[in-house]
């Protein structure tokens, strides 16, 4: 996921230089001749439409691929609920019940759950709230 943010920003960083190049000014904040909110704010609701190089895209479709982008953040949500009343002991009922609530298959869930404990303790900010809650379920 980190690698396809910074596949975006990179993308969006090098629209606003050409934007900014068109009005005849550089990149930097100090010569914009607008507000760097409204232009930020226009920049969002035109990243569905930046198109990414041929390169770009390849990597960020390999890394779709690679990673869980049809997780979505509710079936994120069933996971933790799943752990926090079964605990990460019960992978078969976590299992069992998110793919219940969410529709994906269970293998899908199995490898997720690998993922998350291999990867979520040094990537998720709120870490320690989660380990909490899930441990205070044990």
């Amino acid at each position: 996921v980190a690698n396809v943010k910074e596949l975006r920003s990179r993308s969006v960083r090098e629209n606003w230089e050409s934007q900014c190049q068109m009005m005849g000014g550089s990149s930097s904040s100090e010569e914009l001749p607008e507000d760097p909110s409204v232009v930020a704010d226009r920049l969002e609701a035109e990243l569905p439409n930046i198109c990414l190089s041929d390169k770009d895209a390849n990597a960020k479709a390999k890394l779709m691929e690679e990673g869980f982008g049809d997780w979505t953040r509710k079936d994120y949500r069933a996971y933790l609920q799943a752990l926090e009343q079964f605990g990460r002991d019960d992978v078969e009922s976590v299992v069992r019940q998110v793919a219940a609530e969410t529709g994906k298959p269970e293998a899908a869930v199995e490898r997720y759950n690998g993922v998350f404990w291999k990867k979520a303790s040094s990537q998720l900010a709120d870490w320690a709230k989660i380990i909490e809650k899930i441990e205070k379920g044990e």
